[in-house]
Parts: C-alpha cells; structure tokens; sequence
C-alpha cells in the first residue's frame, strides 16, 4: 500500500476528528452556558476535547499505516495543530494567545496523536 492509497483515509479521519471537535465544543458551549463555569475549567476542558479528538484520529491513522503507528498518529497530531490554528488565524485574523499556550496545544495534540497511533 502506497502513500496515495492511505491519504485519502488520512484525511477522511482528519475531517471526521474536526466534526468531532466541533460537536464536542458545541455541547461543552452549552453546558458553560449554564453552569457558569471559570475560565480555568474552560481551557482544562477544551485541551481535554483537543487531545480526545487527537486520540481518535492518532488511532484511527495507526490503523491505515500499520506500520510505524506512533510516528501516524503524531504526525496526525501535528497537522490537526496546524489546521487549528489555520482556522484560528482565519477566524480572528490574528494569534491571540501567546506562545506557551501555541505549544501547549501542540504538545497535547502530538501526544494524544501519538498514544492514539500505539494504541491502535
């Protein structure tokens, strides 16, 4: 199986973890809504929904390579990071967090690609 015939599983897994993350952020919107919850909470949270999202799709990618499942799914993790933050530049037309915040996201999407792709 060549690298051709995996791409197009890539990123079906890709998009199906973005879907998941966004229905994940949408109900966790609404339960901040109503339990008023702090802004540590928030961002305990949305890592938590980040790093499930890399999870799933570090696992699911380890499945198409077979081989070399951790390398996938952290590769997986990276360019779910770099879709994010492509969006988030696109949405707010700037970075508004400041570096440290840039590689927490990074490190908790590279890990929980790469746990997902061992698991796998």
């Amino acid at each position: 199986m060549d690298i051709q015939s995996k791409l197009i599983p890539l990123l079906r897994t890709l998009c199906i973890t973005y879907l998941l993350s966004g229905l994940l952020l949408v109900i966790f919107s609404f339960i901040m809504y109503k339990c008023k919850l702090q802004e540590s909470q928030m961002k305990i949270a949305i890592y938590t929904i980040y790093t499930l999202s890399c999870f799933i799709g570090g696992f699911l990618s380890g499945k198409i390579a077979k081989k070399k499942r951790f390398l996938f799914g952290l590769l997986f993790g990276g360019v779910y990071f770099i879709l994010l933050l492509l969006l988030s530049l696109a949405v707010n037309q700037e970075i508004v967090q400041g570096i440290n915040h840039l590689l927490s996201i990074l490190a908790f999407c590279g890990i929980g690609g790469m746990v997902g792709g061992m698991i796998s």
